[in-house]
């Protein structure tokens, strides 16, 4: 029977690249494991609001543009990317990672409006070092907005095909998680969180290394790679956004692009309790 003082995890569902587990009693009692690194992580509470070092962000939001983000639900301060931890009263207060991350759906001209990176090459881990990324965190569904299908099909359906619109993105949280060389090598994958199932819990994903996507990318074109192949790169960095479910944008399927093109914005409201490698 599990400890109830001490958090502990429990299987919820799995997926190709990741497998997602519910916490209880979450932030109590936790270290950091033998054979895994911390990228982020508040193991004892003993220094709250801590500062976020080697981290990273940006937000497109405060361009001071009046039309292209007419359609955000908040303030445009805030989707920073915060500096310092929050101590998370749902969490033990545990430090958390706090940040509302926001994707576009129609065109790739700043589609990532915000997000944060890791900086972490200090730690000279190679790709092939890596076993698995554990990320715990939260969805908070009162700031939480990602249209429905029939939305995105009602806005688009006179500017591509229907078949286009349903297949960018089902309507669930989605958050993209990249590896990166700081030449061209990157490892990535995007998680899919529903958010009716799992709004407002303490989740655990686990991403394996041996399931995701490999490539080289210049200039924006991607060239697939295997996992062998980026064994010996060290890592530099893990950058963290919000994505639709497939990482596209409809501007791609819509041939006759304007600036007339209706805007529509997915937001994701996260707390990040802790971002771990688990090494072999």
């Amino acid at each position: 029977m599990p400890d109830k003082d001490t958090e502990n995890q429990i299987l919820g569902e799995y997926h190709t690249t990741h497998t997602i587990y519910t916490l209880e009693n979450c932030g109590k009692n936790i270290s950091l494991a033998t054979n895994a690194t911390s990228l982020f992580a508040d193991y004892d509470s003993a220094k709250q609001n801590q500062a976020l070092v080697n981290l990273t962000g940006w937000n497109h939001v405060t361009n001071g543009s009046a039309t292209e983000w007419k359609n955000t639900k908040l303030a445009a301060s805030d989707y920073n990317n915060p500096s310092s931890g929050k101590a998370n009263s749902e969490c033990n207060n545990v430090d958390t990672l706090n940040m509302v991350l926001v994707k576009k759906y129609a065109d790739w001209d700043h589609q990532h409006a915000n997000g944060f990176e890791h900086h972490i090459a200090t730690k000279n881990i190679t790709f092939g070092k890596v076993d698995s990324i554990v990320v715990d965190l939260k969805i908070n569904t009162a700031r939480t907005s990602i249209p429905t299908q029939k939305t995105l099909l009602d806005t688009y359906s006179t500017y591509t095909a229907e078949s286009n619109i349903k297949n960018v993105d089902a309507s669930k949280v989605n958050i993209g998680f990249t590896l990166y060389d700081g030449a061209s090598l990157n490892a990535a994958d995007i998680i899919e969180i529903d958010q009716a199932l799992y709004g407002d819990k303490w989740i655990r994903v686990v991403i394996k290394m041996d399931s995701i996507n490999y490539y080289s990318e210049t200039n924006y074109v991607r060239t697939p790679k295997k996992a062998e192949d980026l064994a010996n790169a060290v890592i530099k960095g893990l950058l963290v956004v919000g994505e639709t479910k497939t990482g596209n944008v409809l501007r791609g399927n819509i041939s006759n692009w304007s600036a007339s093109v209706p805007e529509t914005f997915k937001e994701m409201d996260v707390n990040v309790k802790k971002i771990e490698f688990v090494l072999k």
